[in-house]
C-alpha cells in the first residue's frame, strides 16, 4: 500500500515535471522555421540555389542582388532598367531564380566574408522600447570552408542567443542564425 502511494506520487511528480519542461521549451523555442523545414526547402530547390552560386561566382564584382538592384564591390549600385553597368537579362534571371526558391521567402543573395548568403524572410522582431528592438533571422549560406561556430541545431536559438552561428544542411551548405538590434525609421 505504501509502495503503491509512493509510485503514484512519483508518476504525478514526473508528469508535472514533463509539463513544466515542455512549457519552458515552448517558451524559449525560436519563432523561426525549424532547421528541418528549411533543410527540406533547400533540398527541393538545391539545383536553383547552386545555379545562383554559379552566377555569383561568374559575376565576381557583384556583392548583392535583390529586387531593388545590384551592388558591386566598388560600392556602385545598379537600379535596373536600361541604366548601364549590369545586364537587365541577367538581373531578371537572378530575380526569377530567387523567387523560385520555395514560398518566396528568399529575397536577396549577397557575398559576405567569403560566403554566399541567401537572405530569407524567416525573421522575427521583439521591441525593446519605442526606438529599437531585437531582430533574429535564419538564412541559407554557401561556403567552401566550414563557418564557425558550427552547432547541432539552430532551433533553440532565440532573442537571447549569441550570433551568428551555423548548422550544416548539405556539403558546403549551412543555415545561419543571426541576431541584432534594429531601429525603426
Amino acid at each position: 500500500m505504501i509502495l503503491n502511494a509512493i509510485t503514484k506520487r512519483n508518476v504525478l511528480y514526473t508528469g508535472f515535471a514533463v509539463v513544466i519542461l515542455f512549457g519552458l521549451a515552448m517558451l524559449f523555442r525560436s519563432p523561426l522555421k525549424s532547421d528541418r523545414t528549411l533543410a527540406s526547402d533547400f533540398a527541393r530547390h538545391k539545383v536553383r540555389f547552386e545555379r545562383i552560386v554559379q552566377m555569383m561566382n561568374e559575376d565576381e564584382e557583384v556583392t548583392n542582388v535583390s529586387d531593388w538592384g545590384v551592388s558591386f564591390a566598388n560600392l556602385n549600385t545598379w537600379r535596373g532598367g536600361t541604366e548601364p553597368g549590369f545586364s537587365p537579362v541577367r538581373w531578371h534571371l537572378y530575380r526569377e531564380l530567387l523567387k523560385s526558391l520555395g514560398d518566396g521567402h528568399v529575397y536577396s543573395v549577397s557575398r559576405v566574408d567569403g560566403m554566399i548568403v541567401f537572405s530569407t524572410g524567416d525573421s522575427d522582431r521583439s521591441p525593446i522600447n519605442e526606438f529599437e528592438g531585437y531582430t533574429i533571422s535564419k538564412d541559407f549560406v554557401y561556403s567552401l570552408s566550414e563557418p564557425s561556430p558550427l552547432v547541432w541545431t539552430l532551433d533553440w536559438s532565440s532573442f537571447n542567443a549569441s550570433s551568428p552561428k551555423f548548422t550544416k544542411i548539405d556539403e558546403n551548405w549551412y543555415l545561419r542564425f543571426d541576431s541584432g538590434i534594429y531601429k525603426p525609421e
